[in-house]
Order: structure tokens, then C-alpha cells, then sequence
């Protein structure tokens, strides 16, 4: 499997994904239909740092709560996965993904409120944050959104990049 290309309009900004985490992706989704789900992206950034690598992608942890049109990601055991990510592969937390199901791959208002609280809380370590969000159901084709979100709030939308 190959992987699969994002970038933004001026081809200043990227993130590469293997397809096989894609489908890992589609098939969580699958899994927690018809309510939201999501997780935390890891990876490492490329040379010249305009390129994401997405390396690890979670599922939903286990203090998560969820519903029809709602998803609150929980935190347990993602900072020892943070950490053993660190220290064997240098790889870190580069965003969050999650699931519209019947959706657009498009962020809600509070997507874009998260994501730009993120940028800035220093906690996270990531002024840049990315942002995949799934859409579709079992019997209909899956699409993945890709964003990134600055420290000054601009929220830039990349474009899957055809092979």
C-alpha cells in the first residue's frame, strides 16, 4: 500500500499518510457508527518541515465519551504512548482525528475552537496542529478532510493529491 498526499493550495504545506492508516481509520469509524469517535495522530515532520508524516494514528481512548453528533477525546494511556513514541522513534503528537458520521469532511465551529486552543496551549507542543476528519457509514464511500490550524487561527485545507 502506498501512501497518500495532502497539500495545501501552494504546495507550501503537507501531510503524508500510509493508506493503510487511512483504513485503519474508516474501519474505527466503521466500528463505532453510527456515533463520532476519534484519536490522536503521531509522526515526525519532514527535513525541511513542511511535510507531516503520520506515523501512528489511536483510536478513541477508553475515558472518551461519544455520541450521535459529538466526540470528547479522553486521555488515558496517551501520554505513555507519547512518551515510548518519543523515546524509541522520535515521533510526537502532530493532531487529532475523528469521525462526522453523515457529516461533511469539514471542522464544526467547535472543531475549529479545539483545534485552535491546541495551538496554543503549550502543553501540546504543536503551534500547527492537523486535523482529519472522517466521514461516511458502512454502506457508503469514506472520505477523509485534512487541515491545519495555526498559532493566528487560520485554518489551512489541504487537497488529497491525485497518484
Amino acid at each position: 500500500m502506498g501512501k497518500i498526499l495532502y497539500l495545501d493550495e501552494k504546495e507550501s504545506f503537507g501531510i503524508e499518510i500510509e493508506e493503510s492508516k487511512i483504513n485503519a481509520i474508516y474501519h474505527m469509524c466503521k466500528e463505532s457508527f453510527p456515533k463520532e469517535t476519534g484519536g490522536i495522530i503521531i509522526g515526525k515532520y519532514s527535513s525541511n518541515l513542511n511535510r507531516a508524516e503520520v506515523k501512528i494514528v489511536t483510536g478513541a481512548p477508553v475515558d472518551s465519551k461519544c455520541g450521535r453528533t459529538w466526540f470528547h477525546r479522553g486521555t488515558k494511556g496517551l501520554q505513555e504512548l507519547l512518551d515510548e513514541a518519543w523515546d524509541k522513534k522520535g515521533m510526537y503528537y502532530l493532531g487529532e482525528w475523528h469521525y462526522h458520521p453523515g457529516g461533511t469532511p469539514s471542522p464544526s465551529i467547535h472543531d475549529i475552537v479545539e483545534m485552535n486552543k491546541i495551538s496554543k496551549n503549550n502543553a501540546y507542543h504543536c503551534p500547527e496542529p492537523i486535523l482529519l476528519i472522517a466521514v461516511g457509514s458502512p454502506i457508503n464511500n469514506w472520505t477523509l478532510g485534512a487541515f491545519i490550524f495555526t498559532a493566528n487561527k487560520k485554518q489551512i485545507t489541504l487537497k488529497q493529491q491525485n497518484e
